[in-house]
């Protein structure tokens, strides 16, 4: 092939000065220079700012919908535990002196005799513990007392010194001897004389203030406390602070 033939298919390669007006022929031309990318500010819609105040509006709404379910939520919760578990109760009266004055708070265990009112049983506390009863005359009072006799038990107080006899005790043993509550006790006075037996589903009990006249207790008109008649035992004194104590 002959190189001096122009109709070869060789294209001509061309100067720096050539290409510089070939782009400067481009950029002059409008229809040839390339195409500027511009962006534009979107419309502004007036109802983004409503919408927004709305979702605002909502949220606070829902927030505050969250606040007072977990209100009630506490509310209800309280509300069980004092009705079926434990409650402050407020002493009245000299019965439990030297152990319990007025104006005494204590925290009262209730759960006992609701599992019992639950599973259709009988809440019997221990000897020596110190419960809530209601009054068994149906007066709508409550009584601070503490356990002295058990189903089963035959009680007597002579001068005020109790004796029980129960078929593990058939010799008798004085309760304010043998447990630690008693070493508190007043003096025992006279003229303070009872004969009784527990049947089955009840408790017998006392103040521990032992002086004539001092306690209203089943020595006297409400007599032995039927289960039922529990309202649970007296867990801690939680009032004075001074005198903090568990039961």
């Amino acid at each position: 092939m002959n190189p001096n033939d122009h109709n070869n298919n060789i294209q001509p390669i061309h100067t720096l000065e050539e290409l510089q007006k070939k782009s400067q022929l481009e950029y002059s031309n409008p229809q040839m220079a390339p195409k500027k990318i511009s962006v534009e500010n979107p419309t502004f819609d007036p109802n983004i700012k409503q919408a927004e105040h709305k979702r605002t509006i909502l949220r606070k709404i829902k927030d505050n919908i969250k606040v007072i379910t977990y209100s009630v939520i506490a509310l209800v919760a309280i509300f069980l535990v004092l009705t079926w578990v434990v409650t402050p109760i407020q002493v009245n009266g000299i019965s439990m002196q030297p152990t319990f004055h007025t104006g005494d708070f204590v925290l009262v265990f209730k759960w006992p005799q609701t599992w019992a009112q639950i599973t259709h049983t009988q809440y019997i506390p221990e000897r020596g513990q110190v419960v809530i009863i209601n009054d068994t005359n149906n007066s709508g009072e409550e009584f601070i007392k503490r356990v002295i006799g058990l189903p089963g038990d035959s009680v007597t107080v002579k001068n005020g010194i109790v004796n029980i006899q129960n078929p593990e005790h058939q010799n008798g043993f004085n309760p304010d001897k043998t447990y630690p509550y008693g070493k508190t006790l007043s003096l025992y006075q006279p003229d303070m004389n009872f004969s009784g037996n527990i049947n089955n589903g009840e408790i017998f009990v006392m103040g521990d203030n032992r002086l004539p006249g001092a306690s209203i207790d089943s020595r006297s008109s409400i007599g032995n406390i039927p289960s039922s008649y529990i309202v649970g035992r007296v867990l801690v004194k939680v009032w004075p602070l001074s005198q903090l104590k568990l039961f």
